[in-house]
């Protein structure tokens, strides 16, 4: 992915090192995306979040201390930021009039479409499934199971113990296959 350690690329990107900046971009990009879509549920909204977060990263990077990994730091910095945009408007949607557009929108490269809609409607119902749980026990399954983060990385982020995120782990995969079961 990329030839420089994790400490020269955040040393590259702070003196404004272009092949460091474009490394960083390029390994990162996809995780700040993932997070965002996540939260937003709309990949323009995702695309546009993780552009302007990877930009305020690379801003802020003399602030990152290597205390957590980049992988941590960003994680943290793309949730506040989508945090916001989702208080922003919802603040907006209260305000509005009748302007309702909620939706989710999935994206799907299957061809036969009834593989297509059968996927659409999965995915569906797991993002239905992970809004149903609260908010500590989705972040952690959608860190943990998603994002691959071990519980360290996952304690430091939400500043929850290691055992009470294996709990919320285990009651959100509970809670969640019983939603799906009960769907059927």
């Amino acid at each position: 992915m990329s030839d420089l350690s994790e400490k020269e690329l955040v040393e590259g990107v702070i003196v404004r090192d272009q092949r460091a900046t474009n490394n960083f971009v390029r390994q990162y990009q996809k995780f700040v995306y993932a997070i965002a879509f996540r939260y937003l549920k709309d990949s323009f909204e995702a695309d546009d979040a993780a552009q302007e977060v990877l930009v305020k990263a690379i801003e802020k990077m003399g602030k990152f201390r290597g205390e957590a990994s980049l992988k941590t730091w960003l994680y943290t910095i793309t949730s506040n930021h989508v945090r916001n945009l989702l208080r922003k408007k919802k603040l907006k949607t209260f305000f509005s009039i009748g302007d309702d557009q909620s939706f989710i929108q999935l994206e799907s490269r299957e061809k036969d479409p009834h593989n297509k809609m059968v996927n659409t409607q999965l995915a569906i119902k797991i993002q239905e499934a992970l809004d149903s749980l609260p908010e500590k026990q989705r972040e952690t399954f959608i860190l943990r199971y998603y994002d691959e983060m071990s519980y360290e990385e996952i304690s430091k982020i939400l500043g929850t113990s290691i055992g009470g995120l294996k709990a919320n782990y285990y009651h959100a995969t509970k809670k969640m296959a019983q939603f799906l079961k009960d769907q059927k």
